[in-house]
Formats: C-alpha cells, structure tokens, sequence
C-alpha cells in the first residue's frame, strides 16, 4: 500500500509589529501632507493675489460721498474706457475738454516745421516729397524707415516734453519784454520744446538710429497756449534750433577735460527748458538761463525786429552765439556763454525760486537731490574747484 498524504497545517506567516505601523501610518501622512498644502495655497492666494471688489452685492454697501463731476471729465472718462474702438484719436483730450468752460486743451505742431515732417499723409509725392502714408502715425514701418532716411528733410520730427515761461512783468525785468514786443503782440508764454526725429511712440527697444538728432523748439503762446502771430507780418512767433550743431561749430565739447571736439555733433543738448534767474538784489529777474540736460548758459530771447536788446552795451558780446534757426525766422536766441556743466549725468532738473534763495532739484526721482545755485554769476558751477554747487540737505 502506499503511503497516504500527511494533513499538514499551513504555517501562518508572522508580521513584525514595525511593518504593521508603518503601513498603517502613510494614509496619514499623505493626508496630512495635502492639508498643508491646501492651506499654504489658500496662504499664498490671501497673500499675493489681490481680492475683486464687486460693487453689485445684493447687500447694500456704504457709498463714499461724489462730487459734482466736471462735464468735460466725464465726457473724457466714457472716450477712453468705454469705447470698443481700437484706436483712440490723438486729439480726443483737447476736444474733449474744451467743450467745458473750466478747463480746455491744446495739441498742436510748431507751425514753422514744413508739412513734410509732420507725418501729414502724401501718397502722391512730386518734386521729390516724401511718401507719407495715410496711417503714418501708428505705422511701424514707416516709422523705423522714416527716421534713417539720407535726406534730413524726409525725417519726421515730434515734439515732447514742453514747459511754459510766464510772461509776467511783475517777475521779469523789463528788457526781457521789451525783447518780445510782448505790448504788440500780446505773448503770454513762452514755450520750449524738444524736437526730435526720434521717439518711443512705437515702445522702447527700437534702438537709436544713426540720423537721431535733437533739436529746440520755442514758440511764443497766447493765454489759450496757442502760437502767437506777428500782428505786422502775420508770421508765427516759433522757431526750430539745431542747437548741438551751433555749439559743435563754436568748439564746444564737454567730453574730457581737454575739450576734444568730435568729428561730428553729439547730442549733448536733449531736454532743454528756459527759466528766469532770481538775485536776492533785485526784485525782478534780468536774465534767462536755457539749461538742457545738465548744460546750463544764460542767453537772450528776442524777436529780430525789436530795436531794443539787453545785450546792446555788453562788453562781451564777442564771444556771443547767435544761433540760426533751422525753421522760423521771426525769433532769435544768443547765447551770451558758453554751457557750464552743472552736474554729471543730470537731466529733466527743477528750479525753483524765492525771495531769498535759488534751488535746483537734481534727481526728482531718487536719490533725490536739491543743490543751492546762483545762476546770476557765471561760472554758475566751478567742477575742477568744486565751487558753486551746494547741496541742501
């Protein structure tokens, strides 16, 4: 016979304790780990996102009290956001204000630059004028061609950064008036520009062109910032300087201290703005200072047909720069010397004024920076000798 099968019993297989707690605990930290992450999400969106206010809750909610909005502002208001359109008018704001009796607007191109550079549409150039197309102001292409063009007077130009000189005669001397026939004419400003072929119109990162070249701009203006007419002439009070090329052909280089002039004119004279200098021995402001970028010099302003000048019985007239104008030819700007530099790298400075002390504003956007100057005196600044400027803490 043969042997029959043994019953065996299966062995029952032991597991550590350990194992047991381990397997038992990774639910948990898998939860665990979720719920913090949930929160530190929930940390993250309090933190750094921000929070829409809806104002059409159904629970009523406390109103801040509204003034009367002026009719012109809220005409510009509804423009400019609450349009589909695409494309927005350069023009909208000074029509838009001006149908208010409070405030008004003024948008307008130096009438001395001829129509060829004024981006003016000319699909049908003759006599060698140049193509213009008609959407010249938003057109890339244009707009990068234009600005290289050989011929200078293809080039485009735009007018930026303007600042205002009030015409008042309880601040300004006499002579300076009488420079401008203002009793004629009846100026209320005088209103410096920067004139350019270049522009960020299109967003930065176009990059200089060779032919980039900066100009200034000067135009005598009514009370309602229009240009004023000569009443004899009917010419515009207005006029375009290449003021870099002048000072390049009068030998002026600030670059080192051995004053070695380029080759050709660089653009030393960018963002310029003319303001009357204050003494603490007179009560009214004899002199005008022109000062672009960190250059400053005094200068006259006066209109080629004034019989009277401030600068007649100076000594020192020799060493004046009567600049040309390249547009208009009804105002005329001497400089009565050369630019002092007046800090390095500096631009876009302030000047004020009072009775007992004449400041510049230096970095108005930080470090901020004010320095005590006396624009009666030339040099106004001594950079070798370090005299002349002072810091006002």
């Amino acid at each position: 016979m043969g042997a029959s099968p043994t019953n065996k019993r299966p062995r029952r297989r032991v597991v550590p304790n350990s194992v047991i707690g381990r397997s038992s605990s990774l639910p948990i930290i898998f939860v665990t780990l979720l719920a913090l992450n949930l929160i530190f999400f929930v940390i993250n969106i309090w933190v750094f996102l921000p929070i829409p206010v809806y104002q059409n809750f159904s629970v009523p909610m406390r109103q801040k009290k509204r003034h009367r909005a002026d009719p012109s502002a809220e005409a510009l208001r509804q423009a400019l956001y609450n349009t589909s359109d695409k494309e927005i008018p350069y023009d909208v704001v000074p029509k838009l204000l001006h149908q208010s009796n409070t405030f008004y607007g003024v948008v307008h191109q130096l009438p001395s630059i001829p129509a060829r550079r004024r981006m003016i549409p000319n699909t049908t150039p003759q006599n060698g004028e140049p193509y213009v197309p008609l959407d010249a102001v938003n057109n890339l292409t244009y707009f990068l061609q234009s600005r290289e063009s050989e011929i200078e007077e293809h080039q485009p130009l735009y007018l930026y950064n303007p600042m205002l000189v009030p015409l008042d005669d309880e601040d300004l001397d006499r002579t300076i008036l009488d420079d401008l026939l203002i009793d004629q004419n009846h100026a209320t400003y005088i209103g410096v520009y920067r004139v350019s072929n270049f522009a960020n119109c299109h967003g930065p990162g176009k990059g200089l062109p060779k032919t980039y070249a900066n100009y200034l701009g000067i135009a005598l203006l009514d009370r309602d910032l229009n240009v004023v007419k000569d009443p004899s002439s009917g010419q515009y009070l207005d006029a375009v300087i290449d003021i870099n090329k002048h000072l390049w052909e009068a030998r002026f280089s600030p670059v080192s201290k051995r004053r070695r002039i380029p080759l050709t004119p660089k653009q030393f004279m960018q963002d310029c703005q003319i303001f009357p200098a204050r003494s603490n021995r007179r009560e009214k402001s004899a002199q005008l200072i022109l000062l672009c970028n960190e250059y400053a010099m005094p200068v006259q302003l006066k209109l080629r047909q004034s019989s009277t000048t401030s600068t007649d019985n100076d000594e020192n007239k020799d060493h004046f720069i009567s600049f040309t104008n390249m547009y208009g030819n009804e105002i005329q700007l001497i400089a009565q010397e050369k630019p002092n530099v007046i800090v390095y790298a500096g631009k876009n400075m302030h000047y004020f004024s009072n009775n007992n002390q004449s400041v510049l504003e230096i970095w108005p956007g930080g470090p901020h920076e004010v320095a005590a100057l006396n624009f009666t005196k030339y040099p106004y600044v001594n950079r070798e000798n370090n005299e002349g400027f002072e810091v006002v803490t």
